[in-house]
């Protein structure tokens, strides 16, 4: 299950606001699969509050959308979250979602020098809702 919160508390360390995503890694390596095509190309939509893995607290829907030239993860109004990114943007996203699918770990979605205008921190933990991994693939 992944649980994504947002929260006007301090996470890992970052000041709120924060959108954080919470789960075990093998929740992201599913998550990876579902969002791929963001990163594939522009003009795709991903609606979380739709997916049967994905809970969500203090909001009430997740829009995820690529789009060209997009740079926003400012989408928060209310309780309703839409991100835009472009392709691009999102392969960074992804990337990080498959760097904690390794093993219990969390990281921060640095924007520093790729421009996105945010509302809030977008964190990522795999430390939650931990399984014991089989060894067995």
């Amino acid at each position: 299950m992944i649980t994504i919160e947002l929260t006007g508390s301090p996470v890992e360390g970052e000041p709120g606001p924060n959108l954080y995503w919470m789960g075990s890694p093998p929740d992201y390596l599913k998550l990876i699969l579902d969002l791929h095509l963001l990163g594939r190309e522009n003009g795709r939509e991903v609606l979380l509050h739709g997916f049967d893995y994905v809970s969500l607290s203090h909001c009430d829907s997740v829009t995820l959308r690529s789009r060209a030239g997009a740079n926003d993860v400012r989408g928060i109004n209310g309780r309703q979250v839409r991100i835009e990114l472009d392709k691009s943007l999102w392969q960074k996203v992804l990337h990080a979602f498959f760097g904690i699918s390794f093993y219990p770990s969390h990281d921060y979605v640095d924007w520093e020098g790729t421009g996105p205008k945010e509302d809030a921190n977008f964190i990522i933990s795999s430390e939650h809702g931990l399984k014991p991994f089989s060894n067995s693939v």
